[in-house]
């Protein structure tokens, strides 16, 4: 998942995305802390 031009905290919907295997947030003006649900993505490979 590409997320161009995200800003603001990162959206509560990405924990739906169980089979997440890459997000990229470059580029982007996100604020405040990676969520705890990132750490339980099994799939995630790349953050």
């Amino acid at each position: 998942m590409h997320a161009s031009g995200l800003e603001g905290p990162i959206p509560s919907n990405l924990s739906l995305l169980s089979n997440l295997v890459q997000l990229v947030l470059r580029n982007c003006n996100i604020t405040g802390e990676l969520p705890a649900y990132i750490w339980k993505m099994q799939n995630l490979e790349m953050l």
